[in-house]
């Protein structure tokens, strides 16, 4: 589960975005915040934040909610914040001059004081504006609808839903790692994947040959946060005994 960025500093624009889902249930909705390469389309940082059920809701529903919240806890406000903040760690591990792109959510800007260092010009454009090429956030907005293309357990009113937040992230992993080294960019113009795009590779690596050579978790350089998703680490807050990833000959 590594996206494997480039070695040195970011030289590109980094677009941010959240993508909504939910697991177990529609009382636990959770944001996967994405960092995506804005020249390549490379997806360099990924992190979960639990969120808070919002919206429009029944009393009954409501009130479900606040007996949900005394028992299990309610999720940290600031979550989201904290999420984008190690997105944007991961896709420029050490402080620099970095272009960022998002929408206009204030959790985003929030984020910028957890970065000790960095220099940060952000754009927000409007979500209202069109989702063509020439958008700003274009590569988010197409991996938010692959994603949910390409996942039933993100599909509105679907029986496929996620029942853990981990198998959520997990899934998502997979998805991002395809989406860099196999995938094109393009089925009709541009045939290149992101990481041929940034030199890494000639050629799009097939599945085969990402998960031909076995990896070891201590062997590879990850963050904290990644390595919590390695070994099982993310709750579902109804969830009791969750299982944890404690094989001894798996790191």
């Amino acid at each position: 589960m590594s996206l494997h960025r480039p070695v040195g500093p970011l030289e590109e624009p980094l677009v941010i975005d959240g993508f909504e889902s939910f697991a177990y249930s529609q009382y636990h909705p959770l944001h996967l915040n994405l960092g995506i390469g804005g020249d390549t389309g490379f997806h360099y940082g990924l992190t979960h934040s639990p969120m808070r059920r919002k919206g429009c809701m029944r009393p009954d529903q409501r009130m479900h909610r606040d007996t949900v919240e005394t028992i299990f806890g309610r999720p940290d406000p600031k979550a989201i914040e904290k999420g984008m903040a190690e997105v944007i760690r991961m896709s420029a591990p050490l402080p620099q001059a970095l272009d960022i792109r998002s929408d206009g959510h204030p959790a985003y800007e929030r984020s910028f004081r957890h970065l000790a260092g960095y220099s940060i010009f952000h754009k927000a454009t409007p979500s209202t504006d069109p989702r063509t090429p020439d958008n700003d956030l274009f590569f988010v907005n197409r991996r938010d609808m692959m994603l949910r293309h390409n996942g039933a357990n993100h599909r509105r009113e679907t029986i496929a839903f996620s029942k853990r937040d981990q198998g959520v992230v997990d899934r998502a992993a997979i998805h991002l790692m395809l989406a860099n080294y196999w995938a094109p960019s393009s089925v009709n113009h541009d045939r290149s994947t992101p990481a041929m795009k940034l030199g890494l590779f000639e050629t799009p690596l097939r599945p085969e040959a990402l998960l031909g050579k076995r990896q070891f978790v201590t062997r590879t350089t990850i963050t904290e946060e990644w390595r919590r998703y390695y070994f099982g680490l993310v709750d579902t807050a109804e969830i009791e005994n969750p299982k944890r990833h404690t094989l001894p000959l798996a790191a």
